[in-house]
């Protein structure tokens, strides 16, 4: 046994006497993830090349399926593979070693952790904070990371582990789809793929196709990178089910139980014997803590269906896993899966650009040795991102206008949650907006801080450092907020938490007492359980405080769908004034109406539109609404409804509705729906006036 009692976390009958021949084959879960990243990566390379070709969803889907077949046929003329393995994990390599001035450098780096970790509770100054991180961490990588050399040992293998996954796949994928949160951003990601649907004369991704302004680009060119809602409209043509219900139902379903598949390739690397438990413990961190609107947990379970989370909890443990298998490999096969990983997260959504990589490299350095071998290694993984890098750096010049016009703090796309107390500095908004301001901020940092120590010699103790580490340096650093908000992140700084994997930190310390055998080990990983699940969160993640709604498997939708749906009968394809909640709604619609404006996103068109008509576009939507405050509203709107070629208005029954009333009259609208709630009013044919966008 080793110091640490390392050799507690290595399953009986594992190690290097094991003979190659009985290696058994990976198992299912890993080699479904394995080809999700593969097949999705390839549809995102043909997306982009269609999209830069300025084709259509039905060219798409030819592409892809060409390639699919080229690749079958070319993968029947090879001759048969060599059985797949662990061989990264067989519990080779060299054997451990601990110089005397590693140890010492790892006990000042654990009694400097300590009391930084428990200095977290007080210290509110982000410098300050920032600081004790780097120097903890740093410390620490000296000892373990410049000085020790990597160990791998291999991962528990059962059958009943692998049922057990398998049943929390399963749970996962429930649990996501008796969840319900409306999410304002699905009026934008699901009309990407109904425009994609709707219109094919239109090239992909080039366009708005939310407001039928088909002149007008769309909203941000990053948008051009993401494939997801592209294979969500392909799914949608195909089988002709609805795009926003292929996205709430069935890819909510699927990525959701890819989450533990996913996080159980990390884990069978980092915590190789407790894997399960691991899997486990890090989906109930996600599920019970909502503090914050921006934590981890509401870009999983709540909202699973959007790239975000499948960037977050399906391709960044991936990411990670990969560059660990390639850190130990070396090999072609390695290579490729964490290309493709990177390629694939991309294609979720524009974030990606920064966060894969930035993943990429830090599991390389995590798991790499100290020589010439491993940084001839690092340069090599570092290859991975080739794509990704391109990608960007083609990107950076149509991006930056789009990216300056949303970047007022003011702006409601701006993200910050507000800090009650402290400096305000980008760190300190960050850390607030994702972790709140109460217990979850304190584990969270603390976790961040003390992860490693909780670890035994070998790749967790190493990720648990290394990754940090590189994002406390590099995206955190204080002093270059302003540099990272100006060409990376944008105005949306608390972003860079992406790369901080908390959750999984958090997890590392909750298994830690299974280090130690038996009984005592089994009750305390389930008092730390129990202690983070109640102890902890001050918002449920599954609760009434967190917006949620438990109920049987439905669309994710507000109120103003059903109204949309209503307007978009009377009105398909017309341009349309409603209420916000209503126009939010109307585009994740086929046939749907054209809102005036649709939330914030023609803010970005305000140099093509001019500042007095996206005025008057609000203008007119907060009069329908009854929440008009300019004493102007009333004419804006009468002058307004042949000026933007309106052909129905909804109205919200309140004190203005006698005046718009008579306003639609006077402009040839009659009622064609009423209710205690909204009416509906239509523009008659006779009058002849100009329709659609």
């Amino acid at each position: 046994m080793t110091p640490d009692g390392a050799a507690a976390w290595v399953p009986e009958g594992t190690g290097r006497d094991r003979e190659p021949s009985r290696v058994p084959a990976t198992p299912l879960s890993e080699r479904l993830c394995n080809g999700v990243c593969l097949v999705f990566a390839a549809w995102t390379i043909c997306a982009h090349g269609v999209v830069a070709m300025g084709g259509s969803l039905r060219v798409l889907v030819g592409l892809f399926a060409i390639g699919l077949a080229l690749y079958g046929v070319f993968a029947r003329m090879r001759s048969p593979a060599v059985r797949a393995d662990w061989s990264d994990l067989d519990g080779g390599g060299d054997p451990p070693r601990t110089s005397l001035v590693a140890r010492w450098a790892g006990r000042s780096a654990a009694v400097l952790a300590v009391v930084a970790g428990v200095a977290t509770v007080w210290i509110s100054h982000p410098t300050l904070l920032w600081l004790a991180w780097v120097t903890t961490l740093g410390l620490a990588a000296v000892a373990y990371l410049w000085l020790d050399e990597p160990r791998f040992r291999a991962p528990l293998r059962s059958r009943g582990a692998e049922i057990a996954l398998a049943a929390l796949a399963l749970l996962c994928a429930a649990y996501t789809l008796a969840l319900h949160r409306p999410d304002a951003d699905d009026s934008l990601y699901v009309n990407l793929a109904v425009g994609a649907v709707d219109l094919p004369q239109l090239p992909l991704l080039a366009h708005d196709t939310m407001h039928g302004l088909f002149e007008l680009p769309i909203v941000l060119p990053s948008y051009k990178l993401h494939s997801w809602e592209l294979w969500n409209g392909a799914i949608a043509l195909l089988t002709g089910i609805p795009a926003i219900h292929v996205f709430h139902l069935i890819s909510a379903a699927l990525v959701a139980a890819w989450v533990p598949l996913a996080h159980a390739t990390l884990f069978r690397r980092l915590t190789p014997a407790i894997w399960p438990v691991t899997t486990a413990v890090l989906v109930l961190v996600l599920a019970v803590a909502g503090d914050t609107h921006r934590w981890y947990g509401n870009f999983a379970f709540v909202r699973m269906w959007q790239g975000k989370g499948l960037l977050l909890f399906v391709f960044m443990p991936l990411i990670y896993a990969y560059g660990l298998r390639f850190a130990r490999r070396g090999d072609t096969r390695s290579w490729i899966l964490l290309a493709a990983a990177q390629i694939a997260a991309l294609g979720c959504t524009a974030n990606a650009l920064w966060a894969a990589p930035a993943a990429a490299l830090a599991a390389l350095v995590c798991a790499l040795p100290p020589n010439g071998s491993g940084l001839r290694r690092l340069a090599f993984g570092a290859l991975a991102s080739t794509y990704l890098i391109g990608a960007g750096l083609l990107l950076k010049v149509g991006t930056t206008a789009g990216v300056a016009a949303l970047a007022e703090p003011s702006h409601p796309i701006w993200g910050a949650a507000p800090v009650s107390e402290g400096v305000r500095t980008p760190l300190r908004i960050a850390l607030v907006t994702v972790l709140g301001e109460s217990r979850l901020y304190a584990v969270g940092v603390s976790s961040s801080l003390l992860a490693w120590l909780a670890c035994p010699a070998g790749p967790a103790r190493r990720f648990a450092i290394g990754v940090p580490l590189a994002v406390a340096v590099v995206l955190l650093n204080p002093l270059l907020a302003d540099r990272m908000i100006e060409s990376v992140t944008g105005p949306l700084y608390w972003r860079t938490l992406w790369a901080l994997p908390v959750p999984i930190l958090i997890t590392l310390v909750v298994v830690a007492p299974l280090r130690r055998s038996g009984r005592v080990g089994q009750l305390g990983c389930l008092a730390l359980v129990l202690a983070f699940a109640v102890g902890v969160p001050e918002v449920r993640g599954f609760g009434v405080e967190n917006r949620i709604e438990v109920a049987w498997p439905r669309l994710k939708v507000g109120p103003g769908y059903r109204w949309a749906e209503s307007l978009g009968r009377l009105a398909p394809r017309e341009i349309v004034v409603a209420p916000p909640g209503v126009s939010l709604w109307a585009p994740t619609l086929h046939d749907h109406a054209y809102p005036l404006i649709v939330r914030h996103y023609l803010s970005t068109q305000r140099e093509r539109l001019g500042e007095a008509s996206v005025r008057e576009r609000f203008a007119m939507t907060h009069f329908v609404d009854g929440t008009a405050r300019d004493p102007a509203s009333a004419e804006i709107f009468e002058r307004g409804l042949d000026a933007y070629g309106v052909q129905a208005a909804m109205l919200r029954i309140s004190g203005t509705t006698p005046v718009a009333r008579e306003i639609l009259r006077r402009r040839g609208f009659r009622r064609q729906l009423q209710t205690t709630e909204m009416e509906i009013w239509v523009r008659q044919p006779s009058r002849g006036e100009p329709s659609g966008g």
